[in-house]
């Protein structure tokens, strides 16, 4: 069931992305809430502040863990002094199984307390894509986001125009940004001729 999403935590003064993580759908919310994070992520929250962004949504637990890794491995990790991120591992292991202890359950619970999802939101999530598997163009590809970061330039082949990022590419094709990121990573087809500008 595709129903996982990737997230990243940006500090609040500069924008600079501190921290990756998966999820699944149901538990949405993990984005936004600072249990269970270690010191190293606190501190960092604690001096700056932080927000969320999930950057790819729908996705299988193993397209979630592969582009988890990916990430991290591109950014580096504080704790190695290879990069920026305050995780402690190179990912794929999370905690999405885990039990939690009856505080923390208490803790989503009060912050769930009147939010409710968008109608547009309970769509995407009624309509989510069930059963696709990672195509062996995924594997291939993945390798790509070791390079790329959130504003890689996307180029048009037919054309030759140049996009600054996959939100202006989506917004002039008219495609959810969503399903562009993921078309240009291999995960769906396409039927357009765009791609990853490679400097």
């Amino acid at each position: 069931m595709n129903n996982y999403y990737v997230y990243i935590h940006r500090r609040k003064d500069n924008n600079e992305v501190f921290y990756v993580g998966i999820s699944r759908q149901e538990k949405y919310l993990r984005v936004k809430i600072n249990t269970g994070r270690n010191s190293l992520w606190n501190n960092i929250v604690n001096k700056y502040g932080y927000y969320g962004e999930v950057i790819h949504s729908q996705l299988s637990k193993d397209e979630a863990l592969k582009i988890e890794m990916a990430l991290i491995k591109s950014y580096g990790r504080i704790n190695l002094k290879t990069g920026c991120l305050a995780n402690l591992t190179d990912g794929g292991d999370g905690s999405l199984e885990c039990i939690k202890t009856e505080e923390t359950k208490d803790k989503i619970r009060s912050y769930r307390i009147g939010k409710h999802h968008s109608e547009e939101t309970k769509l995407k999530m009624s309509i989510a894509k069930k059963g696709k598997k990672s195509k062996q163009s995924t594997k291939d590809k993945l390798s790509d986001i070791a390079r790329n970061r959130f504003s890689k330039k996307v180029i048009d082949k037919a054309n030759g125009i140049v996009y600054q990022s996959i939100t202006e590419a989506s917004k002039a094709i008219g495609i959810n940004r969503d399903t562009l990121s993921r078309q240009l990573l291999g995960i769906l087809k396409k039927k357009h001729q765009l791609e990853y500008l490679v400097d």
